[in-house]
């Protein structure tokens, strides 16, 4: 028995946004190289090995800059175009809490661990905010979730929150350095690894913009 001819509900990009979608990758490509080079610099710092990776780093600098850019485009891609404004939100808040962790070094001059109570307040907020709306989330949610930027998006948080973490594990680096451990090579390991999630979800910005200008366009066509 044959099989039945696969049929596409997915509508073709054109010649046009295959290659916007091309230069963009290249585009990608460029920061994602970049940023390396950066992290290259932090390792060849003529510092103490402790600083090289430290809080006063490129590494650590471009982290919390590269979220504060992304919080800061999707919260104007929410204004402007008004498309996915609770799931726009939501991923707003999430990198405005993850920015405030981030730099917990700088809130820790305030009080040991002063950092929780700013992602504590922003957290009850976000969570009063989905459920007055959660309506409307679960239609934004079955559309998004669909789209390249949802897919950056995951991709970025499970290589920051999941795969960094595990990978930074002392226990890991101990086991196979052996005696020649050292914590700067397991600081080193998590801390890049965790900077390409962070750089993913910009990119899931960038491509979210991209998106909700061209379904606000065509919705005003």
């Amino acid at each position: 028995m044959s099989a039945k001819p696969f049929k596409s509900h997915i509508a073709p990009l054109s010649s046009a946004e295959c290659g916007s979608v091309l230069l963009r990758v290249v585009i990608y490509i460029a920061i994602v190289f970049g940023y390396c080079e950066g992290m290259l610099w932090d390792a060849s710092r003529d510092v103490s090995v402790e600083w090289k990776f430290s809080e006063f780093s490129f590494t650590e600098f471009s982290q919390s800059f590269v979220l504060g850019v992304s919080a800061v485009i999707m919260l104007v891609a929410r204004k402007r175009f008004q498309v996915f404004p609770v799931g726009a939100m939501l991923v707003a808040m999430f990198l405005l809490a993850s920015l405030i962790r981030e730099n917990d070094y700088f809130f820790d001059f305030i009080s040991h661990g002063f950092w929780k109570w700013p992602v504590l307040i922003m957290g009850a907020g976000t969570i009063y905010y989905t459920f007055s709306q959660r309506s409307a989330l679960f239609t934004e949610m079955r559309l998004y979730f669909n789209t390249r930027a949802f897919g950056m998006f995951l991709s970025g948080v499970l290589a920051t929150y999941v795969f960094s973490r595990l990978l930074g594990r002392s226990i890991m680096w101990e086991a196979a350095l052996g005696d020649h451990y050292i914590r700067i090579v397991k600081d080193a390991v998590e801390e890049c690894s965790e900077s390409l999630g962070y750089l993913l979800m910009f990119f899931s910005t960038i491509e979210f913009t991209l998106l909700v200008r061209k379904l606000r366009r065509q919705s005003e066509a």
